[in-house]
């Protein structure tokens, strides 16, 4: 029966796109990806006090111990641009390879809590939080990716790598969770040299408000949340966006690696031809192949 509501699922998603105006070469959009359907998750679990500190649980059928992938929405670090139903697509899909998801909220800059450090807490507390539920929900901690999209994407990249942040941080843990790889769609990942398109983009003072001020006030707070400052993260890194995605995303992106790479990281880059900004985290369009085999490999799935 699972595997017939599988199929089902994923014949539904496929028409979806087929017969969208995107076919036809157009770029989804916020709006276009919450019209996917998405079952309901089979939890909702808090990790915090806060009524934004949740998370969906999605387990797939089957014993377990289940490989986990944690999945952070995007949207420019703001709540009115898309929350946790934006990855809910994304989620269920992942479910129905055989992996259990937890796709969370949390604090995003116009909330009370969010910003800095708030934003960074939630995300780190949601993370570590795996750790209390493994044996309730039958979770394998040796295989936990975490996948982020654009916003989410950033903080994927700065979740797995916060165990090189400094002591003195506010956002610093101890013993945080261990991930065996990461998966960045579309992931800002120099926030120092995105501050005036973050501006355009999301809304004024953005970054400054999501990292407590500008680099020559606060660089600790810089070098302790921008993925190109906290190389080497000795953590694999699969890198993922549309050849159409905005511009200086992709030149970042490509400094990046090239940066990694001279610190002997585990990393790859893959631009998706075609394919603009929402693209790989949507099941079924032109990226979706690509994102599923990543996923699945990190994990040691067979596809």
């Amino acid at each position: 029966m699972g595997q017939k509501i599988q199929f089902i699922y994923a014949l539904v998603i496929m028409v979806i796109i087929v017969s969208s105006p995107h076919a036809n070469g157009q770029e989804w959009t916020v709006a276009d990806v919450c019209k996917l359907p998405s079952c309901l998750p089979d939890y909702v679990i808090s990790y915090g006090p806060d009524s934004l500190q949740f998370g969906e649980m999605r387990i797939p059928s089957g014993t377990g111990p289940f490989p986990v992938a944690m999945i952070i929405h995007g949207g420019c670090w703001v709540a009115s641009v898309a929350d946790v139903g934006y990855t809910a697509p994304l989620s269920e899909a992942l479910r129905n390879e055989g992996i259990a998801t937890w796709n969370i909220e949390y604090s995003q800059v116009e909330h009370p809590r969010g910003g800095w450090p708030g934003t960074f807490e939630d995300v780190a507390s949601a993370a570590d939080h795996l750790q209390e539920i493994a044996d309730e929900y039958n979770l394998d901690l040796g295989r936990v990716v975490v996948i982020g999209h654009s916003a989410g994407a950033h903080l994927a990249l700065w979740v797995a790598a916060r165990h090189n942040i400094t002591s003195e941080s506010p956002i610093y843990r101890e013993s945080p969770l261990s991930f065996r790889g990461v998966v960045a769609l579309a992931a800002p990942v120099d926030l120092e040299n995105l501050i005036d398109l973050s501006d355009q983009l999301c809304g004024d003072s953005l970054m400054i408000k999501l990292v407590g001020g500008l680099p020559k006030e606060v660089p600790e707070n810089y070098n302790n949340v921008s993925p190109l400052r906290l190389l080497p993260t000795g953590v694999p890194q699969r890198l993922i966006i549309g050849e159409h995605d905005i511009p200086l995303l992709l030149e970042h992106l490509a400094v990046y690696v090239d940066s990694a790479l001279v610190l002997n990281e585990d990393i790859t880059l893959d631009t998706i031809l075609y394919a603009g900004h929402d693209e790989p985290a949507i099941p079924g369009s032109i990226a979706w192949l690509k994102v599923r085999a990543t996923v699945k490999s990190l994990l040691g799935i067979a596809d």
